[in-house]
């Protein structure tokens, strides 16, 4: 009975130790997740560069992606091309995350109750406002190139995104881009494919 005894306090012992690790280490871990998800850390970096693949501009060999994991791979891309919405949604969250696994998941469950609800509003606001017309949306794009420097600038400062980052971004994907773009002027473009001789005679 005695012996029985001792190895109930040493295995409570060691349970406490263990839950003392466990919580130490998802404290880290959660730490560790907020440097990786702020403009310079891992996560972001690394999503930048999936997009990079993604579009193109180079391949995971020459990157040394090839063999790393690619379910993180693909979230670190997922989490890039949502990091506005992940941020806000980890703003709002009460308990905080430690990993892009159970951000995506719960991102992605949250989507869908919203969905469901909105399908919803929606049935009933179409039987209440048929016949209204609606302008959200319907907003007009920059039409001139001073326009859009405006709106991107305008974006930048909302976002906390340094234009000059930005600019950098816009040469690279420019110079990698296979479409050649002219800077200025009214030039005509002449196409002597087949269908547009066809389309002028």
């Amino acid at each position: 009975m005695e012996n029985s005894t001792n190895n109930l306090g040493t295995l409570e012992t060691e349970g406490e130790a263990l839950g003392k690790a466990w919580r130490s280490r998802d404290r880290k871990d959660k730490s560790q997740f907020k440097v990786d998800i702020k403009n310079d850390g891992l996560i972001v970096r690394t999503g930048f560069l999936m997009e990079q693949i993604k579009l193109g501009n180079t391949t995971k060999e020459k990157c040394g992606f090839k063999n790393l994991d690619r379910r993180r791979l693909s979230e670190c891309l997922w989490f890039y091309e949502n990091q506005k919405d992940c941020l806000a949604y980890i703003a709002n969250s009460k308990k905080g995350y430690s990993n892009l696994s159970a951000l995506q998941k719960a991102m992605t469950k949250s989507n869908r109750t919203e969905k469901s609800d909105d399908k919803e509003t929606d049935a009933n606001q179409t039987e209440t406002t048929e016949g209204e017309v609606s302008d959200v949306g319907q907003s007009q794009l920059p039409t001139t190139k001073y326009d859009l420097a405006k709106e991107i600038m305008k974006t930048c400062l909302a976002n906390d995104i340094d234009p000059l980052e930005l600019i950098e971004l816009v040469k690279i994907n420019h110079e990698n881009s296979s479409i050649k773009v002219v800077p200025m002027g009214n030039h005509k473009v002449k196409n002597n494919s087949p269908k547009a001789k066809q389309a002028n005679a």
